[in-house]
């Protein structure tokens, strides 16, 4: 442990014209108005961890030089002042004073800072966080460094690059307007009502939900919905136009049950293509009983 609180004799705490490394111990610099905890000319310091305390009203980094060779780098410890752009940094020199993106400067609640792993980082800046909910909060543009578990309830549109890393968390889009751009195959929701989370061209949207089949007054998405909620004797009615996509082998199966699909007069397109095509689309099992009719005349399949 240091204490240097003599008035007016000690400018710094630390000085550096070489090679530093500062892995430990109790700092406190209350002595000269002006001074700095850590001052590091045309050289390299590197703060690994410690407790820094500095009660002058002076920077409590300063380095003297630009560029490579002239950086201060923050890995660890606990300080007394937030100092990530803010009044800590000399005032000509402030990116000069680097905290790489695998690590955050955490918030103790008690006046204090302390340098702790990050999850994951803003784009931009390369500044880390400890949450994704503090990332969100300030940037638009995320990128993780960890895996994330953490739910997510996005009130703006948001970039999330995965950065080889995994998110098994729940990220729910609160409004009409708000986007996710992320990769494909995340766990996304709306609270939005009659509203879905659909997924085109990279981005998952907030789209409204579109209603094509009906069972005894309930409405679903599909006909296969409509299917699965069917019980013996009832009639699947078709509500929409609408097209299903091949993205199964079956697209309507029926299973253990005996019920009607009524066409009602509209038409049923299923979008096929070479790679994605249905060897089937309306398929019973050894239990089942299927009929398929247009009360009106003028549907198809």
């Amino acid at each position: 442990s240091v204490t240097a609180n003599g008035e007016d004799v000690l400018y710094y705490m630390f000085r550096n014209k070489g090679e530093m490394t500062i892995k430990s111990g109790n700092y406190e610099l209350s002595a000269f108005e002006g001074g700095a905890m850590f001052f590091s000319t045309n050289s390299n310091m590197l703060v690994e961890g410690g407790n820094f305390k500095q009660t002058t009203e002076g920077w409590m980094f300063n380095t003297l030089g630009n560029g490579v060779g002239n950086v201060i780098t923050v890995t660890g410890g606990t300080f007394n002042r937030y100092f990530i752009g803010g009044e800590a940094f000399h005032e000509n020199e402030w990116n000069e004073v680097v905290i790489p993106s695998i690590y955050t400067l955490s918030d103790n609640g008690d006046g204090t800072w302390t340098v702790k792993n990050a999850v994951c980082y803003d784009t931009y800046t390369g500044f880390g966080y400890e949450t994704l909910a503090e990332a969100i909060a300030v940037t638009d543009s995320i990128t993780l460094i960890a895996d994330v578990a953490e739910d997510a309830a996005l009130t703006k549109s948001i970039t999330l690059e995965l950065g080889g890393c995994t998110y098994s968390g729940t990220v729910t889009l609160t409004a009409i307007d708000v986007t996710l751009t992320a990769a494909e195959g995340l766990n996304v929701i709306t609270n939005v009502d009659e509203h879905k989370v659909v997924y085109v061209d990279g981005v998952y949207k907030v789209a409204p939900k579109v209603y094509v089949a009906e069972v005894n007054g309930e409405v679903f998405e599909s006909i296969q919905e409509a299917v699965n909620a069917a019980n013996d004797g009832d009639t699947v009615l078709v509500i929409a136009d609408h097209e299903i996509a091949c993205d199964a082998e079956t697209l309507i199966n029926v299973v253990g049950k005996d019920i009607t699909i009524d066409l009602n007069g509209k038409v049923v397109t299923i979008n096929a293509d070479a790679e994605k095509a249905a060897r089937v689309v309306f398929r019973t099992d050894a239990n089942a009983k299927l009929t398929v009719q247009d009360s009106v005349g003028t549907g198809s399949v």
